[in-house]
């Protein structure tokens, strides 16, 4: 994900080049890590507390709606389905997404109220369907596992951690990483185009629909099955006959790593920087798979309080509208507060061991800490244009 700092930095360096600087730099740097030493925190609180359930309550709603009554009798093709149509709406995401964008640049050029409401509609449609994509995506492919391969814990495990060998190798720990870990605001400049991660070309091959091919129809399925692998372990292993003693075990190892985790991967970032490739690889590679279990448990422990209190609690009719209400509020408020990516996943565009050129960790939680940088940016652009024009 692009941030505003690089543009900011361009602004600095651009007001001190002049005779009488408006904000000197240490004056700025100084101010600028005590609000992020403010806004930090809470930004973990918020992907904790409220961005992490909320992404759970969309796909847990949307995922019991699809096994409540669709085709129900029949399992094989109710998976199969999803998993074809998840991939049918995916697929024009990636071939038009240079047109999605020429799109929407052309509307937000027309600076009326036309160009605004098609601007909304085309933003909201497009990724209201990658959202829709992916979990029918992740649903079809989950279930199939269940059905076609093994359906033995252990089992499970060794397919899991022969995916984390697969990924590690390909240098694709990254798209391990989910919430609450991720946190970020929308990017519209980035909305519908992304950079590819692949370095290497294949003749007569479009970059896009290879990156398809790659994505979604190969490390999707190693990430659904070293997902799957380790959830069942959790099942198996954390009070598999005690309901209340396993959503408390699950809460405190998931929400207690979560702190920890985030703490030593700033440490480790700074520590890493000057090592060569390979050491740094070990590193981010160990820390993304166990970012990942964290994630696994935290995402039990939610599933597990809607499954407990509230799926088995309601009768069906109620809960037939509940899920709908529930699939579409939740929706529409991640859009509101843009953080509709967050539905999706991590969106990686580096492979394991590339950061940005202003990276501070191996990941960043920054919601209010990207408003604050759109803000400074803002404020500082201001004061350099009434410096020129003075």
């Amino acid at each position: 994900m692009e941030t505003s700092s690089l543009y900011i930095n361009e602004s600095m360096t651009r007001a001190n080049n002049d005779e009488t600087p408006l904000i000197s730099r240490s004056n700025w740097k100084s101010g600028k890590f005590r609000v992020y030493s403010l806004i930090y925190p809470i930004d973990i609180l918020l992907s904790l507390i409220f961005f992490g359930p909320l992404v759970s309550i969309y796909w847990n709603f949307s995922w019991e709606f699809l096994d409540l009554y669709f085709y129900v009798s029949e399992p094989i093709l109710s998976n199969l389905i999803c998993w074809i149509f998840g991939l049918l709406i995916i697929f024009p995401a990636y071939l038009f997404q240079k047109d999605f964008d020429c799109l929407d640049k052309y509307f937000q050029s027309l600076n009326n109220f036309n160009g605004r409401f098609l601007k909304v509609t085309l933003r909201i449609s497009y990724i209201y369907s990658i959202t829709l994509g992916v979990l029918l995506q992740w649903r079809g492919l989950w279930n199939l596992i269940d059905i076609f391969f093994f359906k033995d814990w252990k089992s499970q495990l060794v397919l899991s951690i022969i995916c984390f060998a697969f990924l590690i190798v390909t240098r694709a720990t990254k798209i391990l990483l989910s919430n609450p870990f991720i946190l970020y605001r929308d990017n519209y400049s980035l909305f519908y185009t992304g950079v590819s991660r692949h370095k290497f070309e294949i003749p007569d091959c479009p970059q896009f629909s290879f990156d398809f091919v790659l994505c979604e129809l190969v490390e999707c399925l190693a990430l659904t099955s070293a997902w799957k692998g380790l959830d069942n372990l959790c099942y198996e292993f954390i009070f598999p006959n005690d309901d209340i003693k396993s959503l408390i075990a699950s809460f405190l190892i998931g929400h207690v790593s979560f702190f920890i985790l985030l703490i030593v991967q700033h440490f480790l970032f700074k520590q890493t920087t000057q090592l060569s490739l390979f050491p740094r690889l070990i590193i981010e590679d160990f820390l993304n798979i166990l970012m990942f279990l964290s994630a696994v448990v935290y995402w039990k422990f939610y599933w597990d309080i809607m499954e407990i209190y509230i799926f088995k609690t309601i009768d069906s009719d109620r809960l037939y509208y509940l899920l709908i209400i529930g699939h579409f509020i939740s929706f529409i408020i991640s859009f509101s507060l843009k953080t509709a990516g967050l539905l999706i996943g991590p969106g990686v565009r580096l492979l394991d061991g590339e950061f940005d050129d202003d990276a501070e960790s191996f990941l960043d939680i920054e919601y209010l800490k990207n408003i604050y940088q759109k803000q400074n940016d803002e404020n500082i652009s201001t004061r350099v244009n009434i410096q020129e024009q003075g």
